[in-house]
């Protein structure tokens, strides 16, 4: 049996990225509904969507980022990514910020 090199057996960084990505958009999809945020609950619930998002953002950024460089077309995507992810830092901040401005209850 001839041995199978890394080309040949398509396992390659985009394979393993590709495959990275996939594996979390199921996870991501079969978590989406009321039942399993109660089961897994609702801190690692919001754990695993986030890490599924930014897996999801760096495998783009991965696959495309020669593509972006070099092809003005793919920028308006690039552009949208990269303020929705600084959009949801800004929230990420504030949110945390008015968590620790909160007076505790009596």
């Amino acid at each position: 049996m001839d041995r199978l090199e890394p080309e040949t057996a398509g396992f390659d960084l985009s394979t393993i990225g590709g495959g990275l990505g996939f594996v979390m958009m199921f996870a991501m999809a079969s978590t989406s509904n009321d039942a399993a945020v109660k089961k897994i609950g609702r801190r690692a619930w919001h754990r695993l969507h986030g890490f599924g998002q930014l897996t999801l953002a760096v495998v783009y950024l991965a696959i495309y980022l020669e593509r972006i460089v070099a092809d003005l077309s793919y920028w308006p995507a690039f552009s949208a990514l990269i303020f929705a992810f600084g959009l949801r830092g800004a929230v990420a901040i504030q949110s945390r910020d008015l968590r620790s401005t909160r007076l505790p209850t009596e």
